[in-house]
């Protein structure tokens, strides 16, 4: 969490003070492969690059993907004093997102242009690879399937929900993971959960042999559900007066940490008990521990 808002004092610095989304990538100078824990490695004498991916509503900065460089030490390069840095990459879709897979050097940028349309589906986009900053297009999928969506990275590749719409109905919604050798999306068991309102994930966690979801509808019901990628099984999760949270959550050991949903000012503590039943199967429960106010 701290890691973010530096970033984002980094970002509020370069571009100015506008309102804007960024997802923020570390990649080494060095030929190291890059690490999920790449933001806490200490590389002695090297320097550093951050990749900043910002989308906009307006602006001339937005759609673009910039480099940071950092000095032996943490001081930043201020590349001249010429103000904001000029991008290393652009792409001209309007609605995107970036995803990264920790042990590569590629950063995936998904459009989801055409959601709204029963003829698209599958992901557009873009690879931008941070070593030889090449920007290529995505190949098409030969999965169907509609982009719009949660995409999370876990387990040394993506994984990529399907959101409910009125495309999209009911139980069944669309589950896969990306194979970035073939560079296609692998269909996994579908979500097998349907709810009387729409639901939307809201946040969700990677620990435990599993990726957690947090969903919530504009009712103010809500639901965890988790899949374990090892059994390729789905499983709801008993949180009882647990408070929902959102956003990506930080697993430390046994604990994981995230944002309050009602609040964005407190971090609130779970642990997520797992016990196996009869049939070998395991049921989950998520336990609330405990709250840190920001």
């Amino acid at each position: 969490a701290l890691a973010s808002f530096m970033n984002s004092l980094w970002v509020w610095k370069l571009f100015g003070k506008i309102n804007l989304t960024c997802f923020v990538y570390l990649s080494s100078l060095s030929s190291l492969p890059m690490v999920e824990n790449a933001s806490t490695m200490i590389n002695q004498g090297e320097d550093r690059s951050l990749f900043l991916m910002v989308t906009f509503l307006r602006g001339k900065y937005t759609d673009a993907i910039y480099e940071v460089k950092f000095k032996f030490g943490g001081e930043v390069d201020d590349m001249g004093g010429a103000g904001a840095p000029k991008p290393v990459a652009t792409f001209s879709d309007f609605n995107v997102r970036g995803a990264r897979i920790f042990d590569r050097s590629q950063l995936y940028v998904f459009s989801e242009e055409g959601w709204d349309k029963p003829c698209v589906d599958s992901f557009g986009g873009y690879i931008f690879d941070t070593k030889t900053r090449a920007l290529d297009r995505l190949t098409p999928s030969t999965v169907q399937f509609k982009q719009h969506g949660t995409v999370v990275s876990a387990y040394g590749t993506l994984y990529f929900l399907e959101t409910e719409t009125e495309f999209v109905q009911g139980s069944g919604l669309f589950f896969g993971k990306y194979n970035p050798n073939k560079k296609d999306w692998v269909q996994m068991p579908s979500f097998p959960f349907s709810y009387k309102f729409t639901m939307g994930v809201t946040g969700y966690a990677v620990g435990y042999g599993v990726i957690l979801y947090t969903l919530s509808d504009l009712h103010g019901n809500f639901d965890v559900v988790a899949f374990h990628v090892g059994r390729k099984n789905w499983k709801q999760v008993e949180f009882g007066t647990c408070t929902p949270f959102q956003g990506r959550a930080v697993v430390v050991g046994e604990t994981i940490y995230a944002l309050n949903y009602f609040r964005t000012d407190e971090i609130i503590a779970y642990s997520l008990r797992r016990k196996i039943v009869d049939d070998g199967d395991i049921a989950y429960s998520l336990v609330q521990q405990f709250k840190l106010n920001g």
